[in-house]
């Protein structure tokens, strides 16, 4: 059955009246149903109720921000700020859209009151800390951004979507299906756990954020003459796995750490030596951490032994 899927669009208003425009095309191109406050009925209801009960229909979030923070509410916040936070708090797939360089707006887009700006300045920070964020320059990169966002949305957080009532399904098919989602959901609990009890339990092991020395050797030439010298570079976790991740996808032995390590070390200039190579206490330290976090498993090759003739 083809779903529609019906998505929130928020902003500030009379600063993005084109980039709403596109972004609701961008959604009504791809066959799906758009909403936000150009929809809204004159009714004798709170706004911010009516907001958080059109959001609760919807399957998808899309804010943009700009330069300018909006109309407040009572309290000082914006409504778009509260509808983002309710959007979140209610567990809505959210996709942010961030201007990159607001301070180069004309001055009818920005904000002018210094205590607006702070506060502009800090929905912005929140936007920015936990989730990905795609930045926009102009018009026409939104418009990209929104509707390549979409697409990848709709096939790796696949929402409820809405049917056409003369292509629902029956009510024993229902219940198949429902059936099938408590056993599927038995299966994911079962393999959680499974993997879970794959990660070696080590305590007090380092975040993906925090540093690492990766001790390397080199060789030093000076006047026709040779010395191997050492020396380190810190990196962050993160930082050495996003090197050396793409290669761990199929079995490898541990030599491959090093190997693309050292490569990715090179490429970046992090040091000045032509040929480092890395200790091997530092590539087991790497190998150990990263299956402390779970990243890779470990693996004992199984080695079949052929009696002599």
């Amino acid at each position: 059955m083809e779903k529609k899927y019906q998505i929130f669009v928020s902003s500030t208003f009379r600063d993005l009246v084109e980039e709403r425009q596109d972004t609701i095309k961008s959604i009504l191109d791809l066959g799906h149903i758009p909403a936000g406050m150009e929809g809204f009925p004159a009714i004798d209801i709170e706004q911010l109720k009516y907001i958080k009960k059109v959001i609760d229909q919807c399957d998808y979030y899309i804010l943009i921000v700009a330069g300018r923070y909006g109309s407040v509410d009572a309290d000082g916040v914006s409504f778009t700020e509260k509808e983002y936070q309710y959007a979140v708090e209610t567990g809505k797939a959210v996709l942010a859209f961030v201007l990159e360089s607001p301070d180069k707006l004309p001055a009818e887009k920005a904000e002018l009151d210094l205590n607006t700006i702070r506060r502009l300045d800090a929905f912005r920070t929140h936007v920015m800390s936990g989730r990905i964020v795609r930045h926009w320059r102009d018009r026409e990169g939104l418009k990209y951004a929104v509707f390549t966002s979409l697409v990848a949305a709709f096939d790796e957080l696949p929402g409820i979507g809405w049917i056409r009532a003369n292509t629902a399904a029956s009510e024993d098919l229902l219940s198949q299906i429902n059936e099938l989602r408590i056993r599927n959901d038995q299966l994911e609990d079962t393999n959680a756990k499974l993997k879970s009890e794959m990660v070696p339990k080590i305590p007090d092991a380092a975040s993906l954020d925090s540093g690492f020395p990766v001790y390397y050797t080199y060789t030093q030439r000076f006047h026709g003459s040779s010395t191997e010298k050492k020396s380190y570079v810190t990196m962050t976790w993160r930082t050495i796995f996003v090197a050396i991740g793409p290669e761990l996808i199929r079995a490898h032995a541990p030599s491959v750490i090093s190997k693309h390590l050292q490569k990715f070390i090179v490429e970046k200039g992090l040091v000045d030596a032509s040929f480092p190579k890395l200790l091997s206490i530092t590539e087991n330290q790497i190998k150990v951490q990263f299956s402390a976090l779970g990243l890779i498993t470990n693996f004992q090759a199984q080695v079949e032994l052929v009696p002599a003739v």
